[in-house]
């Protein structure tokens, strides 16, 4: 069965292009829902705890995510020290859910920001990344989760460059809010179903 991975940077709208896919009836996995799954697991807050101390938890004790991200965005060790602790685990649960999977379906589709970056590339037949302007990207950002200008540059430059993951992937999706989506993903759903039918 064809394993389909979709990413691309922060704000590029790859969840709207996912949920396209999803529309046509192809399987969906969210890599980043996974990862939220991750910070719900005691063992993986325990090991975060160790690392980042009480900081990584609000005024009720609860694990914060916002307050994670404080920490991971403003210094590159720290960030290396949380991937190392929630991508393996993570991997795990992407390897399980296509393992899952009902074989007759043309190909599955696994949404993942960091694909590149966590090597969760190495577990699919084809990837596609969603393209579209940094301008619009931080535009997009700022609309969407309320965070200064600083935190996301510090995303940003926190992911590998947009160009690079291009070069890397089998396909492209434009979206910079001129060029229509649904066509170019329409044309990779007719690619894709021709390579699983070979």
């Amino acid at each position: 069965m064809l394993s389909v991975a979709i990413t691309g940077n922060i704000g590029s709208g790859k969840s709207t292009v996912s949920h396209f896919f999803q529309n046509l009836g192809i399987p969906l996995f969210s890599a980043d829902k996974a990862g939220h799954e991750v910070l719900k697991n005691q063992e993986i807050i325990d090991k975060l705890h160790i690392l980042f101390g009480d900081a990584i938890f609000d005024e009720t004790g609860t694990l914060s995510r916002k307050n994670i991200a404080g920490i991971v965005f403003f210094d590159e060790k720290k960030l290396q020290e949380l991937n190392a602790v929630a991508h393996p685990e993570i991997k795990k649960m992407i390897a399980r859910w296509i393992e899952s999977q009902n074989r007759s379906e043309p190909y599955l589709l696994v949404e993942a920001a960091v694909l590149f970056e966590a090597g969760f590339d190495a577990l699919f037949n084809k990837i596609i990344t969603v393209s579209a302007p940094e301008s619009l990207r931080i535009e997009r950002i700022a609309r969407r989760d309320n965070i200064t200008p600083e935190e996301i540059t510090r995303r940003i430059r926190a992911q590998i460059p947009e160009a690079e993951k291009i070069a890397k992937s089998d396909f492209a999706i434009i979206n910079d809010g001129i060029e229509a989506i649904i066509p170019q993903a329409l044309k990779i759903h007719e690619e894709l179903l021709k390579v699983q039918a070979v």
